[in-house]
């Protein structure tokens, strides 16, 4: 990685460098908007600058702790997948020397003592505040990034005619909190039904039987299993999904320069 001057973080936030400095070194004499330093201080994190106090403090007093938010969601079944999908996360993030805890602050404030934040199945809207609040790097997980360093991995379901070797098939899924997340699946699958309750869960079944139907998630498929319904699991595999997850957070902490395309994981 090239070594980065306060005039390319200048060039990039679209100020001078004067103002760079004085966002950097906390010159207090100096108004500056709030919208600007953070700003500035998110290019100056990404780039990992390290000629100034902030970045001082931010390579070399990493807290090796990730903080993590979790959408919420009226359904049971969403819930229990969730559950199941962070503790296998905060397990491996520990593995990798990163120690977690569920965040439940305010979407639009400034987390302290943390080298990343997780963001799993939010709105859209609240995964902008929070990444726009924040200087550390944001992770988009079943939610949509906005920024363009920031990581995403979702799962779109866009593999199921090569992977189940079905052409015709009927996708049955949570309902994801982004709304942009529903309107990618839709973009890969033909027909696919998003489940809120178990009430639109019964309500299918008599509708499902003698077709092909792939379940989104496991307790999707137990529970359409349960009642004698022939089904497909896209639970592929976890613990891929969960190495995805870690290994954005390495490279997002250790300001690894990769591709621009290898932020989004849609799978």
């Amino acid at each position: 990685m090239k070594k980065v001057r306060l005039v390319d973080i200048a060039q990039e936030a679209g100020v001078s460098v004067a103002t760079v400095s004085y966002v950097l070194n906390n010159v207090q004499t100096q108004k500056v908007s709030e919208e600007t330093k953070l700003k500035v201080m998110q290019i100056a994190n990404l780039h990992n600058y390290k000629k100034n106090t902030f970045a001082a403090a931010l390579a070399n007093g990493k807290s090796k702790c990730v903080g993590i938010y979790i959408g919420k969601y009226d359904f049971s079944l969403t819930n229990g997948d969730i559950l199941v999908t962070i503790n296998k996360l905060t397990k491996k993030l520990y593995e990798n020397g990163y120690n977690s805890f569920i965040l439940t602050n305010e979407y639009n404030q400034t987390i302290d003592n943390v080298d990343a934040i997780i963001c799993y199945g939010l709105y859209d809207e609240e995964f902008k505040m929070i990444s726009e609040a924040n200087v550390v790097p944001v992770i988009a997980v079943d939610c949509l990034r906005h920024i363009p360093w920031t990581f995403e991995i979702c799962h779109v379901y866009r593999d199921i005619p090569e992977t189940l070797y079905l052409n015709d098939y009927i996708l049955i899924t949570s309902r994801p909190n982004s709304k942009g997340l529903a309107d990618l699946i839709l973009n890969y699958n033909t027909n696919v039904f998003f489940i809120s309750n178990f009430l639109q869960l019964e309500n299918l079944i008599p509708t499902i039987k003698d077709k092909n139907i792939v379940a989104g998630s496991a307790a999707i498929f137990n529970f359409l299993n349960a009642r004698n319904i022939l089904v497909y699991s896209d639970n592929f595999n976890l613990d891929a999904f969960i190495n995805k997850i870690t290994t954005a957070v390495s490279l997002a902490i250790e300001h690894k320069e990769i591709a621009e395309d290898e932020h989004i994981i849609r799978i």
